[in-house]
């Protein structure tokens, strides 16, 4: 106690002037806290004190994780989520201090910075390359572009096998050099699985 001078094992209270630590401590984790607004509250499950509120939070026995009320009807469950790094900056979830999201086509998560740099560049996960937006508008204008710009005479008639990022199925379609369209979603963002050469193409319309 720097009051006192008294040393004792960690607690709230002083056990010889009765001076206040902090407004909030943990006896597991050994944590002080002055900053009530930060709502911090002790998980057992995960071991450690978490930010936000113990009402706003449930534990996820199969996520191995804390995540809000909102999501507990309404998320896919993956094995030890937070125990992965982040795949934007490589840096701990589960014991940091930052803010992390799960993205809501996949449920991979990042830290909520990282995702917002991602944004500005990318719109797929990192890990499973899956859109994390609606890419309706993207899609129609890419039906306008490769409309407008017709293939060569000579590559037209050229088809190529795709598998979609999103729906993980696999398309044979046109080949055009700005992209292939997903013959089930409809969605671009594809990417190439074969080159079909002529004999081949033949072979498989003989097939169906």
């Amino acid at each position: 106690c720097l009051k006192c001078g008294k040393e004792q094992p960690p607690s709230q209270f002083c056990i010889e002037c009765n001076q206040k630590f902090g407004e909030y401590f943990c006896s597991v984790c050994n944590l002080y806290e002055n900053d009530v607004s930060k709502r911090i509250f002790h998980c057992k499950e995960c071991g450690i004190c978490r930010k936000g509120g113990k009402e706003n939070y449930f534990h996820c026995k199969k996520c191995g994780c804390c995540m809000h009320v909102s999501l507990k009807e309404n998320h896919t469950c993956i094995s030890n989520l937070l125990k992965q790094n982040c795949p934007i900056c490589l840096q701990d979830q589960f014991y940091s201090g930052e803010k992390s999201l799960r993205l809501p086509t996949c449920g991979h998560t990042m830290h909520a910075k990282c995702f917002e740099n991602l944004c500005k560049y990318k719109f797929q996960c990192p890990l499973c390359y899956k859109s994390f937006c609606d890419m309706s508008i993207h899609n129609r204008e890419m039906d306008n572009e490769i409309n407008a710009n017709p293939m060569p005479q000579e590559f037209r008639g050229r088809n190529i096998v795709i598998l979609c990022n999103d729906c993980q199925s696999k398309s044979q379609v046109p080949y055009h050099f700005l992209g292939a369209k997903c013959g089930s979603c409809n969605s671009y963002n594809t990417k190439l699985a074969q080159l079909l050469k002529q004999h081949e193409m033949q072979n498989q319309q003989l097939a169906h």
